[in-house]
């Protein structure tokens, strides 16, 4: 059987940051840190059962849920930040080790998780990030990552700059066809997939995350409704991904039957 060129991971829901209320009744953005790990569990939530990772009064079909939000903000001490000349503007600035910590305090407060990461530092490269990312996507774990944003040092969504060089996405694809070395992310702001070059010297220093329950699964997997539509395209069955230019998928493997969560491979 040939193996996978390209893979995408449906099932993610695609958050976009906002502003929420915090305890001192201030609007703060929710931050990428805290999102996206927010859309990881609801993965683990939706496709392998962890029914306390979200609790059900949490699962909104759109909007932010707040409560989970200003939890993880805590435990990942995410600081705010204000940018000159932007009255009442707030942002969330989450180092890459609390995100570690703090992700993993939040989980062992449901479940037993080991919590691992891997960055192009020392003897790392890209191109071995890149390759831990398809190894465990290959397996079906989507993960976090965090990076610059290459040459552009920004970025926006729907018009508007989004003023952060750094950012928190959760991967959930790959294209390794014709030489590449591409990621696919939910990028945590509104968006299914976007493409991420790893061969881009400037997203330097670029640094994933990935989770590994030890605890049974203490709900069904059933695919249930968790923020919000991931409006995919299908045809036949197979994806067709939006703002990526690959066509329909060769195959689409239900993880769950009659759900959106698949694993999509093009074998070019």
């Amino acid at each position: 059987m040939p193996r996978a060129k390209r893979l995408i991971l449906t099932g993610t829901p695609p958050y976009d940051q906002d502003y929420i209320t915090n305890h001192k009744n201030r609007q703060v953005m929710a931050g990428c840190g805290p999102v996206a790990a927010l859309i990881m569990m609801s993965y683990y939530d939706r496709r392998h059962g962890y029914r306390r990772l979200i609790p059900s009064r949490e699962e909104m079909t759109s909007g932010m849920p707040k409560n989970i939000l200003l939890k993880l903000r805590k435990k990942m001490k995410t600081s705010y930040y204000g940018i000159k000349g932007r009255d009442k503007q707030w942002y969330g600035l989450t180092l890459p080790g609390f995100f570690r910590s703090g992700l993993r305090s939040y989980i062992k407060d449901f479940y037993d998780v080991r919590t691992y990461s891997k960055a192009s530092t020392g003897f790392n490269t890209l191109k071995g990030v890149f390759e831990k990312s398809v190894e465990l996507l290959d397996q079906g774990k989507v993960h976090v990552m965090l990076l610059d944003y290459g040459k552009k040092k920004m970025w926006r969504k729907g018009g508007r700059i989004i003023d952060f060089p750094t950012h928190y996405v959760v991967v959930v694809g790959y294209n390794k066809s014709g030489r590449k070395n591409e990621l696919v992310v939910n990028n945590g702001l509104g968006d299914n997939f976007e493409i991420i070059d790893m061969k881009d010297k400037g997203i330097k220093p670029a640094r994933i995350y990935w989770i590994s329950m030890k605890d049974e699964a203490d709900g069904a997997r059933d695919a249930h409704d968790i923020g919000p539509d991931c409006n995919y395209k299908w045809s036949g069955g197979n994806l067709i991904p939006d703002g990526i230019n690959w066509g329909k998928s060769d195959k689409a493997y239900s993880y769950i039957r009659n759900s959106e969560i698949k694993k999509c491979i093009w074998y070019k």
